[in-house]
Formats: structure tokens, sequence, C-alpha cells
């Protein structure tokens, strides 16, 4: 039975045969860790917790909780994403069904994809694919256990921060960044890919590479305790200022003792990039995607004519 998460599922929690405590999903603020650990202090402020913008839903019978799933809304209502995701050892069938109940809920909410970050080529992923989620793309996780440092570049590149006005020239870069197979699930306007960013938790700041008034790279740092944490576009017609991205991109990082960078799959120059600058692979992630069903309102109807 999959049915919302209650405070006296706290009590199952305590009996033989009880949830892990690893969890399947892994959100970004977790990437730089070893994954958040269900603890009874946690599950019982799930129970309670008011569940406008996260849901905690449950694959449970009459003596112990199956799985547990958290799912919240992304940037905007039209993305959603399994935040976190636990189950008891061998419950494949409890885990699979839980995840087509999540995707009609979110359905439910009025929303279009649900995702799920699960470690590459784990058991998260393969009971996600049985559930009829697909990989958008893939992540791999470089780290750097000391402060970025950058190198000295001759030609300098201009680095500001966003305007409102930069939207959709940016969402221009991600059409130029990301492959087809990965935007027909994040979005292909500009409002699906608005609502399908992640939101993460600490001060994030943003900056643009603009030359010659076009957007050729994007960078947001994202500070996580004395962690500081990267995501970046760098245009693919850029690959020679890849060296000089990243240099930049160490000037504006600042306050912290070590450095994550989360590159996708199709992001293979700046993996070169840090791998020859000291960086250590550390960790691979698939991105899954659902695309659930789609909601039309106002649905005309005319009346036929004969011919």
């Amino acid at each position: 039975m999959i049915r919302e998460l209650r405070l006296t599922d706290v009590l199952l929690q305590l009996l033989p045969g009880s949830l892990a405590a690893q969890d399947l999903a892994t959100s970004p603020d977790e990437i730089t860790g070893s994954g958040h650990r269900l603890a009874l202090l946690k599950l019982a402020s799930w129970s309670v917790a008011a569940r406008n913008q996260e849901h905690h839903l449950v694959s449970a019978d009459a003596v112990r909780l199956n799985a547990l799933a958290v799912l919240q809304p992304r940037r905007g209502p039209r993305a959603w994403e399994i935040s976190h995701l636990f189950a008891v050892p061998d419950a494949d069938t409890g885990v699979t069904d839980l995840l087509k109940h999540a995707a009609r809920f979110v359905a439910s909410r009025r929303g279009e994809c649900l995702f799920l970050r699960v470690p590459l080529n784990g058991t998260g992923q393969r009971l996600a694919e049985r559930s009829g989620f697909r990989m958008a793309y893939s992540e791999n996780v470089f780290t750097l256990a000391r402060p970025m440092a950058s190198e000295r570049e001759e030609r300098p590149l201009n680095l500001r921060p966003p305007l409102s006005a930069d939207a959709y020239n940016i969402f221009r870069l991600y059409n130029a960044t990301f492959p087809l197979e990965a935007r027909a699930v994040m979005g292909l306007t500009l409002d699906q890919w608005h609502d399908a960013n992640e939101r993460g938790r600490g001060l994030a700041r943003e900056y643009l590479w603009v030359d010659e008034d076009q957007i050729r790279g994007w960078v947001r740092l994202r500070q996580h305790r004395d962690w500081v944490m990267v995501d970046a576009m760098l245009h693919p017609d850029e690959s020679e200022r890849a060296p000089a991205f990243a240099s930049y991109i160490a000037q504006l990082a600042r306050g912290h003792r070590h450095a994550c960078w989360v590159v996708p799959s199709h992001e293979p120059v700046l993996a070169r990039v840090l791998s020859a600058r000291g960086w250590q692979h550390s960790s691979s992630y698939a991105v899954m995607a659902m695309v659930v069903a789609r909601h039309i309102q106002n649905l005309g109807f005319a009346p036929a004519r004969a011919s």
C-alpha cells in the first residue's frame, strides 16, 4: 500500500526489518559528503511536516515500512524531484511501486517531470529504470582537497553577475550545451527549463562569461560549510578557452578549504582541464527523469459537419 507518512510509522522503524539508513537518492548538497542517513528524529519531523512544499510517501504493510520517498518541487511547479529514497533490503517491488506512485502524485499536482539522482550503475538506477525513469545525463564529481588556485591567462574573460534580462540567452546556452535527449525531459521551453533548475542550500553566486554580447559560459558557486561547489556550462564552440574559464572561476571562488566541481558527461573538455590541474574524480551519478502526464486545460469541442 502506498500512502502518506504518518507519525505512527516512527514506531515501525523501531521493529526488526526497518528501513536501511543509507539514502538511495542524492541531493546536490550531499554530493560532497557521505549522503543523508535516516534518523528517527528526522523521520518523526517528516511525519508531521507541512505538506505544501515537501511530500513524504511510503510503501507499507501492517508491520513495517518497505520504502520511503521524499518529494519536493524544484525551482518551479512543473518539475519535482525525489530528494530522499530509503528502503528495506530486497524491497525491489516496494521501491518500484513507490516510484510509480510518486510520478502519479506529481502529475496530480500539475507537474510535468520527476527527477532522481542516484549513483551511476547502482541499485537506485536499476530500480528507477524498472519504474519508467530514464537517464537524462550522467555527472562526474571532481574534488580538490585544497582551495582552488587560478593560473595566469593572457586574454581576460568578461565575467559578470547575471541580470534578469539574461534569462533567455542563458536558456540558449543550455540548448547549445545539453544534448537533445536530456533537454527532452529537462525542458524544451524557457518555462520548463526554469522550473527544472535545482534549488540547493547555502549561499549561491552566479556569473556569466559574455563575449561580443553573447553568453559563452555560466557558472554557479555554492558555499556549503567549508566546501565550494561548482556547476558550469561552457559553450561547445569555446573548448579552447576552457582552461581560462576554469582559472577565472577559481578567482571568483573564495572562503573555502575544499572544492567540488560537478561536471556533466556532455562537458568532457572541462573534465580534462580539471584532471590536468590535479582534481580527483571521486564519484559518478545518473540524473534520472520521468516525464509524467501533462494536463490540457480548456479543451474546446466544435460540431462536425458531414462532407
